[in-house]
């Protein structure tokens, strides 16, 4: 017995406490070894690769995680690995790469494209939480729309006069100008004048435009009329949710439609672009992304969120700031054990 005790002690497949005569008090397997004995017929799965995207590193696996054991409370990522800032919060949000999926690529490729050429109205589509914000602050910030001036409305909840009173306060043309529209409208048009002749570009985009009043969007689309003999004045981007698609299709704003010269739709991040939208904010934020989430962690995480951008930041975040739960585990009961939606 003691033989077969001193054997199983050596091997390192148990943790074996033997009081001083000799007899076995305690005994137990470390978790990598008891992993892989219920783990032993379960058959290998290929490692997640993530996508190297534009950020000009090499695709690597995800961590295969063979301890399902927490780290010790009080611990969370950011600490971990002491990263100057969390990887998921918001105000990280325009230094992280978009372009993880077709669609986003697509529609940042339209938005830049219709904003540097005037185009008369561009219109972007998206479930909330898929990037559209983000989308629009990408685009205006890239080299293609480095002349572009934007006068930025994400209120829809206005009434008409109320319209026009942030438009002037946006086009800042003074009080003067506000006391009629058509004096505002005839100072907004000599402001944009003024621009393009410096060859500068400004741009109305409208965000949340589904929940806009029929009214509003037919004085958008007469904004929209503003033009040169050669040009468009104001180029306008509408973003909305996928009821601004249900409402363009209105006869009563045929006309509006008529002007839609580019449009682009955001579909939900699949599983590798998801896996690729994670590894991407921890990389910004200094981190090493194959030390942190699993590939059974990141399908959860897709599966929950249901390839939401948004919702996958809240997500990662929640476990990556959450005393004694900053390492995901190999499986999804711990997610659904601990409250994630």
């Amino acid at each position: 017995m003691r033989q077969i005790t001193k054997a199983l002690q050596s091997s390192g497949m148990i943790d074996i406490v033997i009081d001083e005569a000799g007899n076995v008090v305690d005994a137990t397997i470390p978790p990598v070894v008891e992993f892989q004995l219920r783990h032993a017929h379960r058959p290998e799965r290929p490692p997640m690769e993530v996508p190297a995207c534009d950020e000009g590193r090499g695709p690597r696996a995800l961590r295969q995680d063979p301890d399902p054991g927490s780290l010790r409370r009080g611990y969370s990522v950011r600490a971990l690995l002491r990263l100057p800032r969390g990887p998921f919060r918001a105000d990280l949000e325009p230094t992280i790469p978009v372009l993880h999926a077709a669609t986003h690529r697509e529609a940042l490729s339209n938005l830049e494209y219709g904003l540097s050429v005037a185009k008369p109205v561009t219109v972007l589509i998206g479930e909330a939480g898929t990037g559209k914000s983000t989308l629009l602050r990408a685009a205006l910030a890239s080299e293609m729309c480095r002349h572009v001036t934007c006068v930025f409305i994400d209120n829809p909840m206005l009434t008409r006069a109320e319209f026009f009173e942030t438009l002037a306060s946006r086009f800042d043309v003074g009080e003067n100008a506000q006391s009629s529209k058509a004096t505002l409208l005839g100072r907004i048009e000599w402001i944009v004048r003024s621009r393009q002749s410096r060859r500068e570009i400004t741009a109305l985009v409208v965000d949340e435009a589904q929940a806009l009043p029929d009214e509003i969007l037919e004085e958008i689309r007469l904004l929209a009329n503003l033009e040169t003999p050669t040009s468009k004045l104001l180029p306008v981007v509408l973003a909305g949710q996928p009821e601004l698609a249900t409402r363009l299709n209105d006869p009563r704003l045929r006309q509006l439609k008529q002007r839609i010269a580019l449009r682009c739709e955001l579909k939900p991040l699949d599983l590798p672009d998801t896996a690729a939208y994670i590894a991407s904010r921890i990389r910004t934020a200094g981190g090493d992304p194959a030390n942190i989430f699993t590939r059974e962690a990141v399908t959860v995480i897709h599966e929950f969120s249901h390839g939401l951008p948004r919702t996958i930041s809240v997500m990662c975040d929640k476990r990556a700031g959450c005393p004694g739960c900053a390492r995901s585990t190999a499986g999804g009961r711990r997610y659904r054990a601990r409250g994630v939606p």
